[in-house]
C-alpha cells in the first residue's frame, strides 16, 4: 500500500512538472499561435516582395499600360512574371507543407490561402510563357479572378501578427 501511494505521488510530481501545453496542441501537434506567427510570414513574405516587385516593373506606379508598350517591354514583364509565379508556388508548397499542423482556428483559412495561391501561380507561369502582349493580357484578366477573400487578413489577427503591409 505504501508503494502505491509513493508512486502516485512521484507520477502527480512528474505531471505537475510538465510544461503547459494548450489541450489541442497537445493532443494532435499543432503549432502555438506563437510557433505558426514566424511559419506563416516566412511562407507568404517572399511572394508579398515579388508581388510587390511585380506591380512596379510592369505597372510602373500606373493602372494601365498600353498594348505598344506592353509589347515593346514583354521579355522584362514576363521575366516578373514568372518570378512573381514561382515565389507565389512556394508560398501555397509552404502554407500546405509546414513543419507541424496549423493551429485549428487558422488551418482551414491556410488551406484556403494555399489554394488562392497555388491557383494564381499557374496563371503567372503562363504569363511568363506568353509570346504577344495580348497573350499575357488574357491570363493576367484570368489571374485577377482568383479570390483571395480577408483569409490573409484574418490568419494575421488571429495569430497576433502585425496587419498586411506591417509585417512585412
Amino acid at each position: 500500500m505504501t508503494r502505491l501511494f509513493v508512486a502516485l505521488v512521484l507520477s502527480l510530481a512528474m505531471t505537475a512538472a510538465l510544461p503547459v501545453v494548450s489541450a489541442t496542441a497537445a493532443l494532435d501537434g499543432e503549432m502555438a499561435d506563437e510557433q505558426a506567427g514566424p511559419v506563416y510570414l516566412d511562407a507568404v513574405c517572399p511572394s508579398i516582395r515579388a508581388s510587390d516587385r511585380f506591380d512596379r516593373v510592369v505597372w510602373r506606379g500606373r493602372k494601365t499600360i498600353t498594348w505598344a508598350e506592353l509589347d515593346r517591354r514583354l521579355p522584362e514583364i514576363r521575366r516578373v512574371s514568372r518570378a512573381y509565379g514561382r515565389a507565389s508556388q512556394r508560398s501555397s508548397r509552404r502554407l500546405f507543407n509546414p513543419p507541424a499542423p496549423w493551429p485549428t482556428d487558422v488551418d482551414a483559412l491556410v488551406t484556403k490561402l494555399a489554394d488562392a495561391d497555388a491557383r494564381f501561380s499557374a496563371w503567372l507561369m503562363s504569363m511568363g510563357q506568353a509570346t504577344t502582349g495580348r497573350e499575357w493580357n488574357r491570363y493576367w484578366v484570368r489571374a485577377k479572378k482568383v479570390r483571395y477573400g480577408t483569409w490573409g487578413s484574418q490568419i494575421r489577427a488571429r495569430l497576433g501578427l502585425p496587419p498586411a503591409g506591417e509585417g512585412c
